[in-house]
């Protein structure tokens, strides 16, 4: 992937000039050594923070960001079906149902990671959680040289708890957006095909099949069983069977660096 990126390069636009090229990287989301201190504004994490060692990664986070810079990490959580694609609330909830049975089946194979996407980021753990999280460490990394970083401040007096935006999608929570707004394609029709060609990558389903390997590819394998599911509540409500049009709930959170620094 980083070898396909570098052939396709990029730069990043602005006015006449003003543009450079955009270098990809490799790096360990907990040292981030490739970037140097105080040099980025945003950083953004896609569906992954629920992987990191956070007390780390807000170390690193902190002495990377400039001033006023920002952490965003969003994540998808569950399936939901489009009520307003299906005819009537029977259909929607024998879907539902479907989807509920379908996570419960899968529960013992979540590891903590996969928890966390479930629970929409609402256990990860913040820079000013106390007692979970290291100083920051102003020479550590490349580019952190003297008087660079925040001089082992700890990570809670780093980032701005008060500015702190946790957004939602789907969630039915005061404040909450719609969920066909989370993705770009939130409002689409999904093939059934791709549904369960996506859902048997996911590492639970592949924890479930290696504990049942006498089930798996089956009829009885837990995301063939789900669609067989869904495509007969489909069939019986006189829709395409081959379709469906769903989303994800969805969660953004934004942490933002201090302006200035006690």
């Amino acid at each position: 992937m980083i070898g396909a990126a570098r052939e396709i390069g990029g730069d990043t636009g602005g006015t006449a000039g003003a543009a450079r090229p955009i270098r990809f990287e490799v790096a360990d989301a907990e040292e981030l050594a490739v970037v140097p201190a105080g040099s980025v504004d945003l950083i953004v994490s896609a569906a992954a923070a629920h992987w990191f060692d956070m007390p780390r990664f807000w170390r690193a986070a902190g002495r990377v960001l400039k001033p006023g810079g920002t952490v965003a990490l969003w994540v998808g959580g569950a399936i939901r079906p489009d009520a307003d694609f299906l005819p009537d609330q029977v259909v929607a909830g024998e879907i539902q149902a479907a989807v509920d049975e379908f996570d419960a089946e899968v529960d013992a194979f979540l590891m903590p990671g996969n928890r966390l996407c479930v629970g929409l980021y609402r256990d990860l753990g913040m820079p000013w959680d106390d007692g979970r999280h290291p100083r920051t460490d102003s020479s550590a990394g490349a580019g952190a040289g003297a008087g660079e970083g925040e001089g082992g401040q700890d990570a809670g007096e780093v980032f701005d708890k008060e500015t702190f935006r946790r957004v939602e999608w789907g969630t039915q929570t005061p404040g909450s957006l719609p969920m066909a707004e989370f993705l770009a394609n939130g409002g689409r029709e999904v093939p059934l095909d791709a549904l369960e060609m996506v859902l048997g990558t996911a590492s639970y389903v592949t924890r479930w099949r290696e504990a049942n390997a006498h089930l798996a590819g089956t009829g009885a394998d837990v995301v063939k069983k789900f669609r067989a599911k869904v495509q007969a509540a489909l069939e019986r409500a006189g829709l395409p069977a081959d379709r469906i049009r769903g989303g994800m709930l969805g969660v953004l959170l934004l942490v933002k660096k201090k302006a200035t620094l006690e």
